[in-house]
């Protein structure tokens, strides 16, 4: 997928509550909101339902220090 498509697509996700962001400088870090509203959980939990081929992801951590 490219950068540009990538990036609206979690733009989208962040719009529609799911996604916080952290951003450092000129990089950007997603993370999936720690209290979803009932929507957003009841959405996630309906996805899983799903026959979905989705890829796996991997928990990736900042390798700067925080400011």
């Amino acid at each position: 997928m490219s950068q540009s498509r990538l990036s609206r697509h979690l733009k989208i996700l962040k719009e529609a509550g799911f996604l916080e962001v952290d951003r450092q400088g000129v990089w950007a870090y997603y993370k999936i909101k720690e209290n979803l509203n009932l929507f957003c959980q009841d959405t996630l939990k309906n996805i899983l339902h799903l026959s979905l081929n989705l890829p796996q992801f991997r928990k990736v951590s900042c390798p700067c220090p925080k400011e």
